[in-house]
């Protein structure tokens, strides 16, 4: 499906933590400061309309005015949850999703209903769309995740706390995907391989970034659904090398493994996952001798994070 914009922008518009509307220029990097919106948003996103929305942390759906710097809230999202992300597609619909019970909704805005699409996603985060993909960072903070309407794949590796996650879209065959974490650091990112470049810092004139949006994204929502690559995230930059800090022995193995080094710390952790992205178990490395019969066969992922729940290396092991 071809797809042809006369909107397309190099621009992202973002809220930080001051509750303050920026743009970045995605061409020379610089920082146009907009308003102050008084009041704290986790994410905006653009309508079909080039209507501007916002959501705050307890669902509160804010209808933003960039002419007379203002906002009016429009509906909620159900309440007793967290909310950090927010999406619009074509069919004039606002989409989030739930931290804690991890439950997708939709927010119409033309009838004012909110309606539940699926479960078992939640983003620390941002959505956007890619080659009819809602793709998202995992909460994690280890893999972007990839939801065609049927199934979650792992179709990026994630940085931690990127909490922007956005679509510079032309048309289907021209969709560039941008993420920004809380600090201000801008990444390029490759889906469906485990390529991500970091490509500017702009912390110092956007503050901490909580949410941002295009003004084409929503676009992308009418594209074709093809199937991504799934990707294990085992060569992701800055993890593993020649001197790693852990070793897993032996490999393959049977009923257990154990973990060497000189990094015993209870602060850090390690996490084992499934091929699929399922995380299977989690404990400090201060456990060294790890039971593994519950496992059945096939291959899985050890990753280790530091105290700052940063992935510091991922080993690939199997289990006979």
């Amino acid at each position: 499906m071809l797809i042809s914009s006369n909107l397309f922008c190099q621009e992202i518009y973002i809220v930080n933590n001051l509750t303050q509307l920026k743009i970045i220029n995605l061409q020379d990097f610089s920082v146009t400061d907009l308003f102050t919106l008084g009041i704290t948003a986790s994410d905006l996103a653009f309508t079909a309309d080039e209507q501007l929305y916002g959501v705050t942390s307890v669902g509160e759906i804010l209808e933003i005015d960039l002419i007379s710097e203002s906002y009016s809230i429009i509906g909620n999202f159900p309440e007793g949850d967290f909310y950090t992300s927010l999406l619009a597609n074509n069919e004039n619909e606002l989409l989030s999703s739930t931290t804690t019970s991890q439950e997708l909704y939709s927010y119409n805005i033309t009838n004012g209903t909110t309606t539940l699409i699926t479960g078992g996603i939640a983003t620390p985060g941002d959505f956007t769309f890619f080659k009819g993909n809602l793709i998202y960072p995992n909460f994690e903070s280890d893999f972007i995740k990839g939801y065609d309407g049927s199934s979650i794949l792992n179709v990026g590796c994630a940085v931690n706390q990127l909490y922007t996650f956005v679509n510079v879209f032309d048309d289907c065959q021209n969709e560039n995907i941008y993420g920004i974490d809380n600090l201000g650091r801008i990444f390029y990112y490759d889906i469906g391989n485990e390529d991500f470049e970091e490509i500017a810092f702009v912390g110092v004139l956007t503050g901490n970034v909580f949410g941002g949006a295009t003004n084409t994204e929503y676009l992308a929502s009418l594209c074709a659904i093809e199937t991504l690559e799934p990707v294990t995230c085992v060569l992701s930059k800055g993890i593993g090398g020649e001197n790693k800090p852990f070793r897993v022995f032996p490999n393959p193995i049977a009923s257990e493994m154990f973990i060497e080094s000189n990094m015993i710390h209870r602060a850090y952790r390690y996490k084992i996952y499934d091929v699929s992205g399922v995380m299977i178990r989690s404990n400090t490395i201060s456990e060294l001798r790890i039971l593994t019969e519950y496992l059945e066969s096939g291959i899985y992922f050890i990753r280790f994070y530091n105290e700052n729940n940063q992935v510091i290396q991922v080993e690939k092991i199997i289990k006979e």
